[in-house]
């Protein structure tokens, strides 16, 4: 989890890193509406859709899913090789009772270009439930 928030608070491209974290965590969770960190204690917030259309921040250390806790921490990383064209080893990308995985092989989908342009970098991982032709 440290790595990904020193990321977004002692980067030079904390801004950069700042949207693209956020649009991941937006993918894994629907309720995720932005990311910030709260001016009194510097602890990261996720700010969460509200019924009424409002939003509200959760607490993130004692209110939000162990998925949600692992997806953020492995974020750091994975951009980081995706970055610099470094490789990261990945096994089992999900936690129990959730499953970020579609998001995630998405995602990596999406960055092929990068990744290609990277030459000497990647990511190879395991999954579980992983089905090839789309989610049904």
């Amino acid at each position: 989890m440290d790595w990904t928030k020193r990321l977004l608070t002692r980067s030079d491209q904390a801004e950069n890193y700042l949207q693209r974290i956020t649009q991941l965590l937006q993918s894994a969770d629907l309720g995720v509406t932005r990311l910030d960190t709260d001016p009194e204690t510097g602890e990261i917030r996720l700010w969460h859709r509200t019924p009424d259309g409002g939003e509200t921040p959760l607490d993130f250390r004692a209110e939000e899913s162990l998925g949600t806790h692992a997806w953020f921490a492995f974020l750091g990383p994975m951009l980081t090789v995706l970055d610099q064209g470094s490789v990261l080893l990945v096994d089992e990308v999900a936690c129990e009772g959730e499953s970020t995985e579609p998001d995630y092989l998405d995602y990596l989908n999406d960055q092929e270009d990068r990744l290609a342009a990277a030459a000497s970098g990647g990511v190879c991982q395991s999954v579980r439930n992983f089905v090839p032709l789309g989610r049904l």
